[in-house]
């Protein structure tokens, strides 16, 4: 089973922008923070596809790998021109740009742990196709 889930997160990974480089270190922040959180991986394959359980364990995640990609700094602040970065190729930058401001909004005022799954939860139900911002 895990070999299958670590073969959906290659395939995940090359749908984004960026280095080679810059796509193995997302692979690899991905995997850290599955083995540091003890996420179950089908949740996580489940999110990317717009099924989001309100999972501590996915939470906690999905601030990991935003932490470890400097989307979301000590303080909470998620960084808008990062995220439109990270945004997978099937999205136009100028659509990823509203969608991750609309999204920041959304999360504005969670705590600093459930920021970056909510705002995860948004950009995948507003971009309205699968989304794999964080490319295992």
């Amino acid at each position: 089973m895990k070999f299958l889930v670590a073969a959906f997160f290659v395939i995940a990974l090359a749908s984004v922008q960026g280095t080679p480089a810059a796509r193995h270190n997302i692979k690899q922040y991905s995997e850290d923070c599955m083995e540091s959180t003890g996420v179950d991986h089908e949740i996580v394959a489940n999110a990317r596809k717009g099924e989001f359980v309100e999972d501590e364990k996915l939470i906690k995640y999905c601030t990991c790998v935003y932490k470890k990609m400097n989307i979301i700094n000590d303080g909470g602040h998620l960084h808008e021109e990062t995220l439109v970065e990270y945004s997978p190729e099937n999205i136009e930058k100028e659509e990823a740009s509203k969608i991750v401001k609309k999204c920041i909004e959304e999360a504005h005022g969670e705590s600093y742990e459930k920021k970056s799954f909510i705002f995860y939860r948004c950009y995948v139900h507003a971009a309205g196709k699968p989304v794999h911002v964080f490319k295992n």
